[in-house]
């Protein structure tokens, strides 16, 4: 003979799986979510565009560089008298 209902009536088999997954869910700590590939698409375009903007800027100062010292090499230096 099977057990009496605690309620007033049984719990239907969803019921009792709802209940199982809530207390699995309280037990575990949270895990935070991952990032929506969106999103993750949308900060690789910023950081690229970001190291372009560097590389470009690098670039231009290394051409300015050049052009003030056109003549000189690593090795000669001039030195004080």
């Amino acid at each position: 003979m099977a057990r009496p209902p605690i309620g007033d009536v049984a719990m239907t088999n969803a019921e009792r799986q709802r209940r199982w997954r809530e207390r699995k869910r309280q037990e575990q700590p949270a895990k935070p979510k991952p990032k929506s590939a969106k999103r993750k698409l949308i900060e690789a375009r910023a950081e690229i565009k970001r190291l372009r903007e560097e590389l470009a800027h690098e670039r231009q100062h290394a051409a300015h560089g050049r052009q003030r010292r056109p003549h000189s090499s690593p090795g000669s230096r001039s030195r004080p008298s």
